[in-house]
């Protein structure tokens, strides 16, 4: 039985701060091909494993929070009250790998998204597709038949404001578990763990996914709700352009953070809320609480020890500054920047 977790009610909710500085190293500059997607692996590759399906639950109650308490669901059409199941967008639970990989992938939280039970049931191991005869779904996503390579297969379509959150879902995957045995309907988009990892089929459609769906602002909130809780990000949100040099039209040209789009700034807040940015021209107190982080949390600024739920914003000097938090089941911290 899939156990059953409340909203977790707090009174904010959380917008993180861009990719702290460092956190991408320099040396993946210059770097293209097999050799560039070994080294952003590497990167990613080192995060928090969630420990539980209660924890994961827990956690995706407050990464895809709405501001209404509701849960944001990309494979249904309406906003979910609890998360009271969840979907990876590739199942590695089907696909029948013993390796460490399995469990890691399926608590990665960059690779699932919560959704209604018959959801989950519905898309199964199913890779996805572009679906030519429905048998299920909903306004936001079509199960059933796809037709690859000459050869029909079950296969999942989300609706086409989520396709390129979908692709980037999957390149993040792919690049971080490289040695993962993929099997089963996997392979209709997989060749294996050896770079490009992707099959050309696998590559077509993700990258006209990528290209046609921007990374959205609610793809970089969540990007930096998962850092702070996993403590890795997605390089395909941060870096849009990452998806060409290792599989488009950049193959043959050197990829450099420096040459790219800069990871999205703060963005301004304007309802109070738990935010990355304070001015002490215009703000006056910052509310230590998240939708992801249980209320009795015990937080820290800079080092020291908060003993009460707010922090006068006066107090605190210009410049950048690291909260942290931890619970009974989890840790993270959250960096904030003082301003004028």
């Amino acid at each position: 039985m899939r156990q059953l977790l409340p909203v977790i009610l707090i009174a904010v909710t959380f917008i993180a701060s861009r990719a702290e500085t460092g956190y991408y190293p320099s040396t993946i500059n210059g770097l293209k091909g097999a050799e560039l997607k070994a080294a952003v692996a590497q990167t990613i590759a080192s995060h928090r494993q969630i420990a539980s399906t209660a924890e994961l639950k827990q956690l995706l109650t407050g990464i895809d929070a709405a501001p209404d308490g509701s849960i944001t669901a990309v494979f249904d059409e309406s906003p979910l009250n609890m998360v009271n199941d969840y979907v990876g967008v590739l199942n590695p639970a089907h696909y029948g790998d013993s390796s460490p990989y399995m469990m890691q992938l399926s608590y990665d939280l960059h690779c699932i998204v919560p959704c209604t039970s018959a959801t989950h049931d519905a898309i199964a191991d199913y890779p996805p597709d572009i679906v030519t005869t429905t048998n299920a779904g909903n306004n936001a996503l079509k199960v059933g038949l796809a037709i690859i390579d000459g050869i029909a297969t079950n296969a999942y379509e989300p609706t086409d404001s989520v396709k390129g959150d979908v692709a980037r879902m999957i390149m993040y995957a792919v690049t971080c578990y490289s040695g993962y045995k993929w099997q089963g309907r996997a392979l209709n988009i997989i060749n294996g763990g050896a770079y490009p990892t992707l099959n050309r089929h696998g590559i077509t459609l993700l990258l006209e996914w990528h290209r046609a769906d921007a990374v959205s602002q609610r793809e970089k909130k969540r990007n930096d709700a998962i850092y702070s809780v996993q403590g890795n990000r997605n390089p395909f949100i941060d870096f849009p352009e990452l998806a060409e040099h290792l599989w488009g039209t950049k193959t043959d040209e050197p990829f450099s953070i420096e040459g790219t789009s800069d990871p999205h700034p703060s963005e301004p807040d304007t309802d109070g809320k738990l935010k990355s940015t304070y001015s002490k021209t215009s703000d006056s107190t910052i509310v230590l609480a998240t939708p992801f982080v249980s209320a009795n949390a015990e937080w820290s600024i800079d080092g020291t020890k908060c003993t009460t739920p707010t922090i006068d914003v006066a107090s605190l000097a210009l410049g950048r500054h690291i909260l942290r938090f931890k619970t009974t089941i989890l840790s993270g911290r959250i960096t904030i920047e003082i301003v004028p």
